[in-house]
């Protein structure tokens, strides 16, 4: 399913009720709603001559309907009209609502993903609130767009912005990010060097794991960030973990990983060790290190 619109879209129909509107073949020198897709999205305005309906349906076939997936405004306290018998005129036009950047603020809380609804996504800026129980991803369907994403939720757990079938994009908490839909996937709207400099991310903490533990005192707990260049870089010193070659140390999410594992090197108190990072965001000892400590400082990898 995508969001799509059309120029000179118009049928009529005589669905009564706040049912789907049945609708009748374009009108002469116009288009059939049915031309955009079954299955998609379009914006609609539906009309009288006394009341009226300004909306986002769906498109249905088998017979040709448009379902009020979404009233916008409406004559009837902006819910949907409950027609009475009589013929109404459905176009395809974008709302006036549409014609400026709008703001989203929703809460995401918990672990269970969210999935924006047509009208949520055509958003300019998204605010996610809440506290996270485990790591969500907020999906979008595949329509061309771009966001500005501002994850403001709590608690220690990742949030990604994407598609159904896309990797998308983890956006760090208390970040605003530029990202974008390209028609499959949602990936960062920054390729390059910003003209105000590198723009490095809010720092993340990860879940350590086999009885690793932050070093504590002077010293940089573990944490991971993303620049606008596309590097992770990962820092901080643990200590007391299991040292065996293999073990698992943390791991990364979605939108931090890279496509085909990476060696990392490092110091820590016995000399240089090093670190793995696969695909599946998996951080692991590759070359065992000391438990005294273990440095992060330093490493870091390209996700191009």
């Amino acid at each position: 399913m995508t969001f799509k619109t059309d120029d000179r879209v118009f049928e009529m129909s005589i669905t009564t009720g706040v049912g789907s509107y049945v609708l009748d073949g374009a009108q002469v020198g116009f288009s059939a709603f049915a031309g955009m897709g079954a299955g998609n999205d379009c914006p609609f305005f539906a009309t009288d001559g006394i009341n009226f309906e300004v909306g986002i349906g769906t498109i249905l076939t088998g017979p040709n309907r448009l379902q009020r997936t979404t009233i916008l405004r409406s004559s009837n306290a902006d819910a949907a009209v409950n027609w009475g018998a009589g013929t109404r005129k459905i176009y395809c036009c974008l709302p006036a609502a549409m014609a400026f950047p709008r703001l989203l603020s929703k809460s995401v809380a918990g672990g269970v993903d969210v999935a924006l609804t047509s009208d949520e996504q055509r958003r300019r800026i998204l605010i996610f609130t809440g506290v996270l129980t485990g790591n969500i991803n907020v999906t979008v369907d595949a329509t061309p767009w771009d966001w500005i994403v501002y994850n403001n939720t709590s608690g220690a757990y990742s949030l990604t912005l994407k598609t159904t079938a896309g990797t998308g994009i983890a956006v760090a908490q208390g970040t605003r990010t530029p990202l974008e839909c390209d028609g499959t996937n949602v990936v960062s709207s920054v390729t390059s060097l910003p003209p105000g400099g590198l723009i490095q991310e809010a720092q993340s903490a990860p879940a350590l794991q086999n009885g690793w533990v932050n070093y504590g005192g002077a010293y940089h707990n573990a944490n991971y960030f993303k620049d606008s260049l596309g590097f992770v870089h990962l820092m901080g010193t643990i200590k007391s973990g299991v040292v065996t070659a293999g073990t698992q140390l943390f791991t990364l999410p979605a939108g931090y990983r890279p496509a085909s594992t990476v060696l990392l090197v490092g110091i820590s108190a016995s000399g240089i060790w090093s670190a793995s990072v696969a695909s599946t965001g998996v951080v692991a000892i590759d070359s065992a290190p000391s438990a005294t400590f273990a440095c992060f400082d330093g490493m870091s990898f390209s996700l191009i």
